[in-house]
């Protein structure tokens, strides 16, 4: 009996595209050359995945398709790893715009592409083709013609589209697909150089395919069996791919070349990759964010919530700026290559130094992780540090038996201490005293009561001395745009549980 893609059939498939991106993440990784050569694409795009099949799971397996869809779309934006990750965060949005409750249709699929172009251009601050983008565009290209042309008989029952129809939006989503990724070779220097395709775009053919293989398959193959009807073709298009990717020139050993390309001005700057959900202003978030760092890509589950990616030399900047706006969760950080001197290929640059800061469970303990510092517990002895190691007290009774020890006598001193740390400095001493030096400049003081009141005649009082910067931490929410507007200056405050109210100006 003819069938549609239905609420089982969207599981199936959203469990195989794990299987299938997960059986090929290292091919994947290879070919991660832009715009950052950290090869974890692949790994990306399946931690991605598997974030929505994990937030899917508590859908009853008799909810309707569109339930499935928006629950497998929700999940990926808040999992989403990565650039790509992100754009297959907006493909599943897509998607679960245009399922209804009967299931996935030819024509809801070449609907969900063409929204999914328009979310993705809608997430990325600089669109780049010869990328994934432009894949997916081609992918959008081909599923709205063959949905156009396809016959108009029909179907078994309401609601429904034979497998065949859906395969056949499918067959021509992806041929448009591999043919556009075929092409991103000669449209991006770092790709040509390397003499390879897209990661990115790779990996969305393989998303695709493992859609169609569902398809196929009519619900018969088990979900992460990755040897089903649409496996072979797949496969072989993958492999070809690679095989002449690498009779190009190939391979994927190009860390040592600048790999940001167009759209992407601070390429040597870009050291962290920050990752978070945020909620609250996106527009305003984002007009922050692009003049802090390059790769910016708000991809949102709604009008005020969304999952945040940017490489950023200034993390910690990036990181404050977000809990100034709205509501951060879910941050995640990582050191990225380093354009020169070149590591070997496979291997991240090692950082000359670790960081302690000392602080409370919570925002503050993300806001010192998101700078790169290791967080350790108030007052703890700090008994593994290393001679180049550096230990932030920040008004605890923290100690340590080896390395150097910044004495910020509150957290907002060492929040301004660890905001200029510089790993790339390589004297340890010199990076200690920018810290400390940053530290005393800090004017702190605590209000009489934790009372906004009391917050705003504090900050006035602080303020007697100038500064054009206010951090307060306290248990209190804060509207920091509020008392910035009242006050005249930027304004960065965290809501912290169980401390009492600490204020800085600097």
């Amino acid at each position: 009996m003819p069938i549609s893609l239905d609420a089982a059939g969207l599981r199936r498939w959203a469990e195989r595209a794990v299987a299938v991106l997960t059986e090929r993440r290292d091919d994947i990784n290879a070919l991660n050359v832009f715009p950052v050569a950290d090869a974890d694409t692949g790994s990306n795009m399946a931690f991605t995945m598997q974030s929505a099949v994990e937030h899917a799971a508590a859908v009853p397996a008799d909810a309707p398709s569109n339930d499935l869809a928006h629950a497998l779309a929700r999940g990926a934006v808040r999992g989403a790893r990565g650039n790509s990750g992100m754009v297959l965060s907006q493909f599943l949005r897509g998607v679960a715009d245009a399922v209804t409750a009967e299931g996935v249709t030819g024509a809801a699929l070449a609907a969900a592409l063409r929204t999914a172009v328009d979310y993705v251009l809608g997430a990325l601050a600089d669109p780049v083709e010869g990328t994934i983008v432009t894949v997916l565009r081609a992918a959008a290209e081909g599923a709205g013609a063959a949905s156009a042309n396809a016959g108009t008989s029909a179907p078994a029952r309401p609601g429904a589209l034979a497998a065949a129809d859906l395969s056949a939006v499918l067959r021509a989503a992806i041929e448009s697909a591999t043919e556009a990724l075929d092409s991103t070779t000669a449209q991006l220097p770092a790709l040509r150089e390397a003499g390879v395709v897209d990661a990115g775009g790779a990996g969305l053919v393989l998303v695709l395919a493992a859609m169609l293989d569902v398809a196929d398959a009519k619900g018969d193959s088990a979900p992460g069996d990755t040897d089903g009807p649409g496996r072979d073709a797949q496969s072989r298009t993958f492999d070809e791919l690679l095989e002449r990717g690498a009779r190009r020139g190939g391979g994927a050993d190009t860390h040592g070349a600048d790999t940001h390309g167009a759209g992407c001005s601070r390429a040597a700057d870009a050291e962290i990759e920050a990752v978070f959900y945020f909620g609250g202003d996106l527009e305003a978030l984002a007009a922050e964010l692009r003049e802090l760092g390059t790769s910016l890509v708000i991809a949102r589950t709604d009008g005020t919530h969304a999952n945040v990616h940017i490489h950023s030399h200034d993390a910690g900047r990036v990181i404050e700026t977000a809990y100034a706006r709205g509501e951060v969760s879910g941050i995640h950080l990582e050191a990225l290559p380093q354009s020169a001197p070149a590591p070997a290929h496979g291997e991240r640059p090692a950082l000359r130094r670790t960081v302690y800061a000392a602080a409370p469970d919570g925002p503050v303990a993300e806001l010192f992780a998101s700078a790169g510092a290791r967080v350790i517990d108030p007052g703890e002895t700090v008994e593994d540090a290393g001679d180049e190691d550096i230990v932030m007290r920040n008004g605890t009774r923290t100690r340590t038996t080896a390395g150097h020890l910044v004495d910020a006598g509150s957290l907002v001193a060492g929040i301004a201490a660890i905001a200029v740390y510089d790993d790339n400095t390589a004297d340890t001493h010199a990076a200690v005293a920018a810290m400390e030096e940053a530290a005393a400049a800090m004017r702190v003081d605590r209000p009489r009561e934790d009372s906004l009141g009391a917050i705003m005649s504090t900050c006035r009082d602080l303020l007697f001395g100038g500064g054009e910067q206010i951090t307060i931490l306290s248990p209190l929410d804060v509207n920091a745009d509020a008392l910035s507007a009242q006050l005249g200056v930027d304004v960065m405050a965290l809501r912290v549980p169980g401390m009492r109210t600490e204020i800085g100006v600097e």
